[in-house]
């Protein structure tokens, strides 16, 4: 993370869950078992390099990557190096989560993202996704109530007129 965040602000961190390596793990195993169950070794040196492609890539995506919600933004940084800072408030237009069924029993899942210019960013592998949702539409939620305070007093009215 960025030096730079101030930690006192911080009220979420996500992480990339450590079951992105589940399923490389799981299609190296059955390969390596089918290339052994047959002797064959040609296949077993493309199964072990292209194993290791994958281990590296999903090692990649799983090192140093994390989105923070903050007091008003939405960071996300990969390897130390600020992606992006949108506004909670102003920027921020669809969040959405998509889990399979083992990523609910596991706690993990995709975050997507959209912002105002209908620009979109899935986070694959977030650790407990659900949570992450929640902080920021309560985060919105609130900073909403501060800025609007007229459609505020124009329910309290409304509760109140219905009351009579």
């Amino acid at each position: 993370m960025s030096k730079k965040l101030n930690q006192s602000h911080v009220i979420f961190k996500g992480k990339t869950s450590v079951f992105i390596f589940l399923y490389p793990f799981i299609i190296s195993f059955c390969l390596l078992f089918y290339s052994i169950k047959n002797f064959d070794i040609k296949f077993f040196f493309v199964l072990l390099i292209t194993s290791f492609i994958v281990f590296i890539i999903a090692f990649l995506n799983f090192y140093k990557k994390e989105i923070i919600i903050t007091d008003d933004f939405v960071y996300l940084f990969i390897r130390g190096k600020k992606i992006f800072k949108w506004s909670i408030v102003d920027e921020i237009y669809l969040v959405n989560v998509i889990q399979n069924k083992l990523g609910k029993i596991l706690n993990y899942g995709t975050l997507i993202l959209v912002n105002c210019n209908n620009e979109m960013y899935e986070y694959f592998y977030l650790d407990d996704p659900i949570t992450f949702k929640d902080q920021l539409v309560l985060i919105h939620k609130e900073k909403t109530k501060k800025i609007d305070p007229i459609k505020n007093n124009e329910q309290n009215l409304d509760t109140l007129n219905s009351d009579s």
